[in-house]
């Protein structure tokens, strides 16, 4: 299964190829990576141009985190990918992540979106965000707080919410939903 990866970056330069590096390592995931510039100051290093199968465009005007991933969604569609992977370009994933998080789409039909678990940089073995819940008689979003375990495609907890900085969702979804808001 072909998986499209979007990054947006804004002068992370060595985040970003910090980013692009460990997704390289990515086992069993057939992907494609465009990443977008949004207008960030200075010059673009030399290799955004010359990293074999990446897809990069350097914005007019910084367009956000909203508009960005909207930009590079459409180079993308190129690809044809059944998923899409949206990542902050400050993160990076285990070489099994990509092909984690699409397995456990395709095995459960019914989900739109998967996302991993997230670990502070600092500390990898302090959880960030497994996404999270409605607590309807708090009125209130919270993290869902996961206990330490093994990935499994044929589980997975079901969240209200998952953070942005990454999460794959099928790519006819996305289409259909219009993209991220800008407003």
């Amino acid at each position: 299964m072909r998986i499209a990866v979007i990054l947006v970056n804004y002068g992370q330069w060595e985040l970003t190829r910090k980013c692009i590096d460990s997704l390289d390592r990515s086992r069993g995931a057939d992907i494609s990576i465009t990443l977008i510039d949004n207008c960030s100051p200075g010059p673009v290093p030399p290799w955004t141009n010359s990293r074999p199968g990446l897809r990069f465009k350097r914005m007019e005007e910084n367009k956000g985190f909203a508009g960005g991933n909207n930009e590079g969604f459409q180079m993308s569609l190129a690809d044809e990918a059944e998923f899409t992977f949206f990542l902050n370009n400050d993160a990076e994933v285990l070489p099994e992540t990509v092909r984690n998080l699409a397995e456990y789409l395709s095995v459960n039909g019914g989900t739109g979106i998967s996302a991993p678990s997230v670990y502070w940089a600092s500390d990898p073995q302090k959880l960030w965000s497994a996404g999270g819940k409605l607590v309807r008689w708090k009125m209130r979003f919270e993290q869902v707080d996961l206990p330490d375990r093994e990935f499994s495609p044929d589980e997975g907890v079901k969240v209200d919410f998952v953070s942005g900085c990454a999460l794959m969702i099928r790519t006819d979804l996305f289409s259909r939903a219009g993209g991220f808001r800008d407003d």
